[in-house]
């Protein structure tokens, strides 16, 4: 029985029925007829044999799904998450180890943003034999799930399709980004540069401005589609300014964060032309969907 099994917290055990009957015969779905079944998800894929990686990377982009290769040696978790995936298949097959530290890396990543970011990227780990040794190693370091070998086109696509749970649906395409312009003004240094190299890696322009006063001065020139200010910096000149922002360019999107539901600050910067809020720790993946989505809106 394709079995794939599940660690959090508390460790459980997902049975793949569907995939069963793939395996089986006993579903009407044909490989062709899968087609957009991952349709712009984004996937990292990180070590495995080079044949392995080439049939899981032509699997995944026949279901239309997004795929970045990387080397088990060169593991930065900063980097891995900053790309913002939908998910993240780790092929364990030669040794554990490396996704072992992987995994130690992205909960430290993870601690040291939490009170600003929250990051629930979901890990899929491949393995040749049996995972349960891994499964207790990384027992508290994070959302991952375990799926045994030899894979098919079928059954690796209906394991990650089971794991994102249809959450992928917001997702949007790497490229083409390049001549949209970001700018993020926020007192928070450890947000401010995790969010300009996240944004950065999906191919959007990112500046960073230390004060509001800089973010107007600066409005025309750098062409901004979306600021994304820290209503907490000066929260009159942070009013004030988001005025002064739509007075010069009504086309521009403000997306307020703050670290506190203080519905008085909110409903100030609504008022004052702010597009929407969000309350940190800011869910990452979430995040940056919503802002590929505003980005896409704004096309011309």
């Amino acid at each position: 029985m394709a079995q794939l099994e599940k660690n959090t917290s508390k460790s459980t055990l997902i049975d793949l029925d569907v995939i069963d009957n793939i395996l089986e015969g006993g579903s009407t779905w044909s490989s062709k007829k899968i087609g957009s079944l991952l349709n712009d998800v984004k996937v990292i894929l990180i070590g495995g044999p080079k044949i392995m990686q080439y049939s899981i990377e032509k699997w995944l982009k026949e279901d239309d799904a997004e795929v970045m290769i990387l080397n088990a040696r060169d593991i930065d978790a900063v980097t891995i998450l900053c790309h913002t995936p939908d998910i993240v298949i780790f092929d364990g097959s030669h040794s554990k180890l490396p996704f072992i530290e992987f995994m130690k890396q992205t909960f430290e990543t993870k601690q040291k943003y939490s009170d600003v970011l929250r990051m629930e990227t979901p890990v899929l780990f491949l393995s040749g034999n049996n995972a349960t040794a891994a499964l207790s190693t990384v027992s508290e370091l994070g959302e991952t799930y375990f799926l045994d070998k030899p894979l098919n086109r079928s059954k690796l696509g209906w394991a990650v399709r089971k794991i994102l749970d249809g959450t992928s649906s917001l997702s949007s395409k790497w490229k083409n980004n390049k001549k949209k312009s970001i700018c993020i003004v926020d007192k928070d240094d450890k947000f401010q540069e995790f969010m300009s190299t996240c944004f950065s890696l999906n191919g959007f322009r990112v500046s960073e401005a230390i004060e509001t006063e800089e973010l107007v001065n600066n409005i025309n020139q750098m062409d901004y589609k979306i600021v994304i200010l820290d209503l907490m910096l000066n929260e009159s000149k942070a009013f004030n300014s988001i005025k002064k922002i739509i007075e010069i360019s009504p086309e521009v999107v403000i997306l307020g964060t703050l670290p506190i539901n203080d519905q008085n600050i909110i409903q100030e910067a609504y008022n004052a032309g702010m597009k929407e809020h969000f309350i940190k720790p800011i869910p990452l993946l979430p995040f940056v969907k919503k802002v590929k989505l505003i980005m896409k809106s704004t096309q011309k």
